[in-house]
């Protein structure tokens, strides 16, 4: 519920997680998009520059996430 709150704050304008460069995620949102489809809100959230962080979200996908945190790629985490 919290990264769906944020997506839509970020999609109205309330919200600016800060400036990236988009192409940073590509390797992110691919392995994302492979094992929960383009639609799943940590995807939609990864797009604004959110990461989320479960443990119900596949290893490779976290991984990744980790590496941009890791890299200060993506500055807010969830």
């Amino acid at each position: 519920p919290l990264g769906e709150r944020f997506v839509d704050l970020a999609a109205r304008g309330y919200f600016q997680p800060g400036e990236f460069d988009l192409r940073r995620l590509d390797r992110a949102v691919r392995i994302g998009e492979e094992w929960l489809g383009e639609d799943h809100i940590a995807i939609r959230a990864l797009r604004t520059g959110i990461a989320l962080h479960h443990g119900s979200l596949p290893r490779p996908f976290l991984r990744e996430v980790e590496r941009l945190l890791d890299q200060k790629i993506l500055a807010i985490f969830m």
